[in-house]
């Protein structure tokens, strides 16, 4: 990031003692041009830093990596965590386990579907398939707490996808 950070800087600089002295000898449309030239190229910069976000703050490859695996009665959840993305690329409801997030855009009774811990992990050991995402540090902190069995399916740098079945199972675990 810090290059980014060095050229947006710069061109941020450059930019505004341009346009203070293009306005100061040419007037304001100059000062106009070069105000717009400043902008443009700065947004050019941003763009360009914005794969370095994705891995971070979309979850399109684990939920790409689930969806091909999902069947019409498994269960998606999101463990602990919200990821605003997950239900748009699955395209289908996902549960919420220990958040609950104000739904003023969807459904005012998908807070209602949210689960708590206990009533989620009482359904782990049960018939269906359940995917669960959530960040690394949590599951890792669920293997170590628990004695449930885990079965590794997709894994990002940040966020992992696990299930209770091990007929899904993509990764090592």
């Amino acid at each position: 990031m810090r290059p980014y950070m060095v050229a947006q800087s710069v061109i941020l600089l450059a930019g505004a003692l341009a346009t203070i002295f293009l306005g100061k000898r040419r007037g304001f449309p100059s000062a106009f041009s070069a105000l717009g030239l400043t902008a443009a190229l700065f947004l050019i910069v941003l763009n360009s830093s914005l794969p370095l976000f994705d891995q971070r703050r979309s979850v399109k490859d684990l939920a790409l990596v689930v969806k091909s695996q999902l069947q019409t009665k498994d269960e998606v959840a999101s463990y602990r965590a919200y990821y605003q993305d997950l239900p748009f690329y699955l395209q289908r409801h996902v549960t919420q386990v220990g958040w609950v997030e104000p739904f003023e855009l969807w459904e005012e009774d998908l807070n209602k579907r949210a689960n708590d811990d206990a009533t989620f992990w009482r359904r782990w050991n049960g018939p269906t398939t359940i995917y669960v995402l959530t960040d690394r540090a949590e599951y890792d902190k669920l293997r170590g707490e628990s004695e449930r069995k885990f079965y590794l399916v997709a894994q990002t740098d940040y966020d992992v996808v696990f299930s209770n079945k091990l007929e899904h199972r993509v990764a090592p675990d």
